[in-house]
């Protein structure tokens, strides 16, 4: 009897090896292009929900025309135009109330409020020694508000101030145009990520889903997150499916989400140091804080 536990001991203990030696085998270590977050975190959020805001509707289409150029030049975001949707932000002393919401935003989504609190043009006189002037000072302030998904106020009316000078009268009439271009860039580049080689391992053990793991292989981050998070929720015990998402997250800019994932996954998950890489996405997490 002694004789056949220690049989079935190490006979469970070899099952375990060779399971390890398995899901080792379907690792695959490759270099992708991570999103390193801007100075304002977004946490892997790519898509913005336009909602109206203060200022002259002529003034706020020029913002909201730069705006969506913008987001769209950077390649890494998206604008969505709600300003016509009745939705709006209601602030209290605790923080913040979404107003009229119809559909629940994702998790790749924000709202987003822009405020026109200056637009003007200044007249500064001809200078008497260098006999140049007048000059003409077109003067553009914007207060920016961000609000993800759960409520959380991301900025809270945070201020971006820019000019631009016209040389003579001809230009006066677009210079405050060219002074919003210089400050939406200045929000723009607060949000904008960095793109960044980083070594990761993938969870090749599931053929189906090489396309997707191709995907982000090439950048194609925002297309292979929205299909993984599909199959996630198709079967959300794939195991390959949960670690590869949690990869796909924390490349995107999201270790909070990476982590939530990575915690889903079984002790005897064997595909790399899952310890040792929750740990450093609990360490990111924490620097984000202190920067927040």
């Amino acid at each position: 009897m002694l004789k056949e536990n220690h049989f079935l001991k190490g006979s469970h203990l070899l099952q375990g090896l060779v399971l390890m030696l398995v899901l080792v085998s379907a690792s695959c270590q490759r270099y992708a292009t991570a999103w390193v977050p801007g100075p304002v975190q977004i946490h892997g959020a790519h898509t913005f929900f336009l909602i109206a805001g203060e200022g002259l509707e002529k003034d706020r289409q020029i913002i909201y025309q730069t705006l969506s150029k913008q987001l769209s030049d950077s390649y890494f975001f998206s604008v969505t135009d709600g300003t016509l949707s009745g939705v709006y932000l209601d602030f209290h002393e605790n923080g913040v109330w979404v107003r009229n919401e119809k559909n629940a935003l994702s998790r790749s989504e924000m709202y987003l409020q822009i405020d026109i609190v200056d637009w003007r043009i200044k007249t500064e006189a001809m200078d008497p020694v260098l006999k140049q002037g007048p000059r003409y000072v077109g003067i553009v302030g914007l207060t920016v508000t961000l609000i993800n998904r759960d409520g959380d106020i991301v900025l809270d009316e945070k201020p971006y101030i820019a000019q631009a000078v016209a040389a003579d009268t001809s230009e006066v009439e677009t210079v405050r145009a060219r002074a919003a271009v210089l400050a939406v860039a200045q929000f723009v580049n607060d949000i904008r990520p960095t793109p960044r080689q980083t070594k990761v391992f993938w969870d090749e053990s599931d053929k189906s889903l090489k396309k997707i793991l191709a995907m982000a292989q090439t950048g194609e981050l925002k297309k292979a997150s929205r299909l993984l998070r599909q199959r996630w929720h198709e079967n959300y015990k794939n195991q390959a499916v949960i670690y590869n998402f949690a990869v796909i997250r924390d490349l995107i800019g999201d270790p909070q989400e990476a982590l939530f994932l990575l915690d889903s996954l079984p002790p005897n998950y064997a595909m790399q140091d899952i310890i040792g890489y929750k740990e450093t996405l609990k360490d990111r997490l924490d620097d984000k804080k202190q920067k927040e």
